[in-house]
Protein backbone atom coordinates (compact mmCIF):
# COMPACT_ATOMS: atom_id res chain seq x y z
CA UNK A 1 0.00 0.00 0.00
CA UNK A 2 1.55 3.26 -1.31
CA UNK A 3 2.26 5.97 1.78
CA UNK A 4 -0.62 8.69 1.47
CA UNK A 5 1.45 11.94 0.18
CA UNK A 6 -0.19 14.05 2.19
CA UNK A 7 0.20 11.95 5.60
CA UNK A 8 3.95 11.88 4.54
CA UNK A 9 4.02 15.68 4.09
CA UNK A 10 1.90 16.29 7.21
CA UNK A 11 3.97 14.05 9.36
CA UNK A 12 7.38 15.45 7.85
CA UNK A 13 6.38 19.26 9.20
CA UNK A 14 5.66 17.95 12.24
CA UNK A 15 9.32 16.55 12.70
CA UNK A 16 10.84 19.63 11.00
CA UNK A 17 8.23 21.86 13.85
CA UNK A 18 9.92 19.78 16.61
CA UNK A 19 13.28 20.09 15.15
CA UNK A 20 13.29 23.64 14.65
CA UNK A 21 12.32 23.82 18.33
CA UNK A 22 14.76 22.06 19.61
CA UNK A 23 17.68 23.67 17.39
CA UNK A 24 16.17 27.20 18.70
CA UNK A 25 16.56 26.06 22.50
CA UNK A 26 19.76 24.78 21.54
CA UNK A 27 20.73 28.34 20.23
CA UNK A 28 23.89 28.37 18.96
CA UNK A 29 26.11 30.82 19.95
CA UNK A 30 23.04 32.72 21.52
CA UNK A 31 21.79 34.29 18.23
CA UNK A 32 18.52 34.10 18.83
CA UNK A 33 19.45 35.40 22.52
CA UNK A 34 21.63 38.21 20.30
CA UNK A 35 18.81 39.65 18.20
CA UNK A 36 18.67 37.02 15.21
CA UNK A 37 15.47 36.46 13.78
CA UNK A 38 13.42 33.91 14.72
CA UNK A 39 14.06 31.79 11.36
CA UNK A 40 17.93 32.11 11.87
CA UNK A 41 17.78 28.32 12.08
CA UNK A 42 15.14 27.17 9.50
CA UNK A 43 17.57 25.79 6.87
CA UNK A 44 19.80 23.54 9.43
CA UNK A 45 16.28 21.81 11.31
CA UNK A 46 15.24 21.23 7.21
CA UNK A 47 18.84 19.59 6.40
CA UNK A 48 18.23 17.56 10.04
CA UNK A 49 14.69 16.91 9.41
CA UNK A 50 14.99 15.27 5.78
CA UNK A 51 18.24 12.88 7.45
CA UNK A 52 15.60 11.46 10.63
CA UNK A 53 13.97 7.95 10.15
CA UNK A 54 11.79 6.25 13.06
CA UNK A 55 13.85 4.28 15.32
CA UNK A 56 16.89 6.26 15.39
CA UNK A 57 18.45 6.73 18.96
CA UNK A 58 18.69 10.35 20.33
CA UNK A 59 22.52 9.76 19.78
CA UNK A 60 21.93 8.50 16.11
CA UNK A 61 20.25 11.81 16.07
CA UNK A 62 22.83 13.60 17.98
CA UNK A 63 25.05 12.91 15.36
CA UNK A 64 23.24 14.57 12.60
CA UNK A 65 23.15 17.59 14.38
CA UNK A 66 26.01 18.01 15.16
CA UNK A 67 27.22 17.05 11.59
CA UNK A 68 25.11 19.63 10.27
CA UNK A 69 25.38 22.62 12.61
CA UNK A 70 29.93 21.97 12.07
CA UNK A 71 29.09 21.93 8.65
CA UNK A 72 26.36 25.59 8.46
CA UNK A 73 28.99 27.00 11.27
CA UNK A 74 32.57 26.41 12.78
CA UNK A 75 33.47 22.48 13.64
CA UNK A 76 33.02 22.78 17.29
CA UNK A 77 30.25 21.08 18.31
CA UNK A 78 29.96 16.69 19.46
CA UNK A 79 26.64 14.80 19.44
CA UNK A 80 26.99 15.23 23.10
CA UNK A 81 26.08 18.61 22.79
CA UNK A 82 22.92 17.74 21.40
CA UNK A 83 21.40 14.67 23.14
CA UNK A 84 18.88 16.41 25.31
CA UNK A 85 17.73 17.96 22.32
CA UNK A 86 17.70 14.85 20.55
CA UNK A 87 15.94 12.88 22.68
CA UNK A 88 13.11 15.18 22.68
CA UNK A 89 13.12 14.72 18.58
CA UNK A 90 13.08 10.49 18.97
CA UNK A 91 10.54 10.92 21.08
CA UNK A 92 8.41 13.09 18.07
CA UNK A 93 10.01 10.54 15.65
CA UNK A 94 8.52 7.26 17.76
CA UNK A 95 5.07 8.99 17.06
CA UNK A 96 5.28 8.95 12.99
CA UNK A 97 3.99 6.23 11.33
CA UNK A 98 5.98 6.67 7.82
CA UNK A 99 9.40 8.88 8.22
Amino acid sequence: MAVDRKRLQEEYRRIYSVVKVQLDDFDAYDLLAGGCPGDEFEQEAQMIASRLRRGMTALQIAHIMAEVMNKQFEPVFVPQDFLPFAGKIGRALHETEHI
